[in-house]
């Protein structure tokens, strides 16, 4: 019996490193942007994984259960399956071998999720066949735990929390347990997620911006750092009632709001951040009439989003960027 499992990438509206560094983070998922896992379990005690990477399949095998070193190879790219699996036995999951197969048409280093959705999804697909299945919390805790501690990415929860829920969420970080809203949106509103071809690194970024924002001296990036991260979990929160209650210029604003931070107080700071590409994507976006436009993500020149007055609107928006040289997609959410 073929077990399948499937995730959207996801997109950080507003709230971003809040998920690190307190507060509030509003995501929503990115529907054109999915990642598929097909599992045939074979009842034995070898897992054998394959996925594209461009004309060329990657493959991989991993004896069961997992030993200790079984995801440590950073020259395996396929290792997050492996860690998947690892953190699964750990909560009791007996899991059985067989052919594991990875398709993905989301965008790998841009801000959009790309490895949290192959978590989740492998989680789901092996888990099937036992009879058992993973909730959506939980899907999202044994990826996160998967990517941070087994494989050491520097994360935080958000990204796999979105993608497990796959719907506009509110993550309220300085709860105990984390504030998880879904939400009912008041009126449709439409995005447009841009992809820039250039790479930025996400953790020399996120390296950067914490050591700063965690600097116990009052020096003027540290205060910088700090006072954005409060303004953007506050600005999560006014995001998420406008969502709620069909406010597009609302929205639209807090998004503004957000750029303009970074553009002003951290990017002229620390140097990792930096974004000209970004900055120049920004600046015809808002000549073009975008309600609202921002980074998203880590931030750099990785990733972008703006909001239409329409689904028309939006195209139109969606053109720009592909002629300013991004990979960009439409996105309607709500109503």
């Amino acid at each position: 019996m073929t077990h399948a499992a499937a995730s959207h990438g996801r997109i950080c509206l507003l709230g971003d490193h809040c998920d690190w560094a307190g507060g509030a983070s509003l995501v929503m998922p990115l529907a054109q942007l999915q990642t598929h896992v097909r599992f045939v379990p074979d009842g034995g005690q070898v897992l054998d994984v394959s996925s594209p990477c461009g004309d060329r399949p990657v493959q991989s095998r991993y004896a069961l259960p997992i030993a200790a070193d079984g995801w440590t190879d950073s020259a395996d790219p396929l290792r997050y399956v492996a860690a998947v699996a690892a953190s699964l036995e750990e909560r009791g999951f007996s899991l059985s071998g067989g052919q594991l197969s990875i398709q993905s048409n989301l965008p790998i280093g841009k801000g959009f999720s790309s490895s949290a959705a192959l978590c989740v999804s492998v989680a789901r697909a092996l888990v099937g066949p036992t009879g058992q299945n993973l909730d959506n919390e939980a899907a999202a805790r044994v990826a996160y735990e998967a990517e941070r501690v087994r494989v050491g990415v520097a994360c935080g929860l958000m990204d796999q929390l979105a993608c497990a829920f796959d719907r506009p969420l509110l993550l309220e970080w300085d709860s105990d347990p984390i504030g998880i809203q879904p939400l009912q949106l008041g009126a449709q509103f439409h995005f447009v997620a841009g992809a820039f071809h250039v790479h930025g690194s996400a953790p020399h970024i996120l390296s950067d911006f914490s050591r700063h924002h965690a600097d116990p001296q009052p020096t003027d990036v540290a205060e910088a750092a700090r006072a954005c991260i409060a303004e953007w979990g506050e600005l999560a929160h006014s995001g998420a009632k406008a969502l709620m209650s069909g406010e597009v210029e609302v929205v639209g604003r807090a998004m503004w709001r957000t750029q303009e931070l970074y553009s002003t107080e951290i990017a002229p700071r620390i140097p990792s951040m930096a974004a000209p590409a970004l900055e120049s994507v920004c600046t015809s976006l808002r000549d073009a009439g975008a309600v609202g436009a921002k980074f998203t993500g880590a931030g750099g020149d990785r990733s972008v989003i703006a909001l239409g007055e329409s689904r028309e609107h939006a195209e139109a928006l969606r053109d720009r960027m592909v002629a300013q040289g991004l990979s960009a997609w439409n996105v309607t959410i709500g109503g």
